[in-house]
């Protein structure tokens, strides 16, 4: 590749992928019934915050890669020049 090729390739934008569906996701509140027991809706929120953690960490690891990815495509551009 050329000199002027390779930097019309590293002048294009990049085109993102969408984010995987659910790391747009919300976790909803736990539901409080009136003369239920205090602890099980303080079970339900925990509950519901381990799956936003782990929903996150699939999200956070989806981008690390992604990045990682990138960035490997960068320098091996680089390395063509």
């Amino acid at each position: 590749m050329d000199a002027a090729a390779a930097k019309a390739v590293a002048e294009q934008p990049v085109q993102l992928p969408d984010l995987p569906p659910d790391c747009r996701l919300r976790e909803k509140h736990a539901p409080l019934v009136v003369g239920q027991d205090a602890r099980v809706p303080l079970r339900g929120e925990r509950h519901a915050l381990n799956r936003e953690h782990r929903r996150e960490d699939r999200c956070f690891g989806w981008f690390d890669d992604l990045r990682a990815g990138l960035a490997n495509t960068s320098v091996m551009m680089k390395g063509k020049q």
